[in-house]
């Protein structure tokens, strides 16, 4: 018989975000004496045109281009901007934001990064950079998300204090964010000194790129904004499976009826292997069973939870899993 065990610990922490940066490019200029942040890397291949950044390259070959800029925004971080291109995106014409990097060259370094199309899938999709390796996929977002022309996007991007990323989107004509994935990244992929764009663009798009109103913030983990613990600590408990059973039951216990939550389980890679509920109103107390095999084999696991009441307030919880 498989056994399963389950240690529950809440973890109790407030976050409010805090700016790191803040680039709008409202001056006309992305880098020289007097700003306050200064971009380097390509600058000949990008320029400032109506309050924007954008690719400036030559139309005569393809084009390859990045900028960058010092940060220090890891775990408990967030990052939102404003994304343009005039084009369908394809393997060949697509964008790279990395979010963090430890080296300022963006060619190949460990890291994170958004990517913007680059496969004919046309997703918006979060990867690792593995220094001279194969970058390996965390969230593959809706496909066909950037199959327009025009692409217009907002990019929002939360890695909180419990290593739960998730990353958001927002065309043009969309009233809110789209969750495009998340999954459980437990430790920093590289020590993180730079965030930066890379474009990859054929000549016939080489100025085809844009950008605007980058915010890269910090998570406070002292200030208040209701993220608390629930009143009774034995909120999750495990129904091992009896012989002959290939079932365990997920029984909850919550302080009162009406939380809207999200219970997700994922392996130590940070993939999303099982989804329990996902933003569905529970009663008080109840009872989830999940079947043994399929994503869920012997191995260690995190559970993931989230309840949300109706004034907003957070509860959050996460844990192992360790299936034998």
């Amino acid at each position: 018989m498989k056994k399963i065990s389950l240690i529950l610990c809440v973890l109790m922490q407030s976050m409010i975000a805090s700016a790191q940066f803040t680039e709008n490019f409202n001056d006309g200029a992305f880098t020289g004496v007097g700003r306050s942040i200064n971009w380097t890397g390509d600058v000949d291949s990008f320029a400032v045109n109506d309050g924007r950044l954008q690719l400036n390259g030559s139309k005569k070959a393809d084009v390859t281009a990045q900028l960058r800029t010092p940060t220090n925004v890891a775990k408990n971080g967030e990052w939102t901007f404003s994304v343009k291109m005039n084009f369908d995106p394809s393997t060949s014409n697509y964008l790279r934001i990395f979010l963090l990097s430890d080296e300022e060259d963006l060619l190949d370094p460990n890291g994170l990064f958004v990517r913007i199309g680059g496969s004919s899938d046309d997703q918006i999709s979060l990867w690792q950079a593995i220094k001279g390796r194969s970058n390996r996929a965390l969230i593959t977002g809706a496909k066909d998300r950037v199959k327009r022309n025009p692409v217009s996007v907002d990019i929002r991007a939360t890695w909180d204090y419990l290593g739960t990323f998730t990353l958001y989107s927002r065309l043009e004509g969309e009233s809110s964010f789209t969750e495009e994935g998340s999954c459980v990244i437990s430790d920093t992929p590289a020590t993180n000194n730079w965030f930066g764009v890379m474009c990859y663009a054929t000549k016939s798009n080489a100025t085809a790129f844009s950008f605007d109103d980058f915010v890269v913030q910090t998570l406070d983990p002292s200030a208040p904004t209701g993220i608390e613990s629930l009143d009774n600590p034995n909120v999750i408990k495990i129904e091992y499976p009896s012989p002959g059973n290939n079932q365990y039951g997920i029984h909850y216990q919550l302080d009162r009826a009406g939380y809207n939550c999200r219970l997700f389980i994922y392996d130590l890679m940070g993939r999303k292997v099982e989804t329990v509920f996902n933003n569905e109103v529970l009663s008080s107390s109840g009872a989830i069973y999940r079947t043994l095999g399929g994503n869920l084999r012997a191995g260690v696991y995190i559970v993931y939870m989230e309840a949300f009441d109706a004034l907003g307030n957070v509860q959050q919880f996460k844990q192992p899993l360790v299936v034998k």
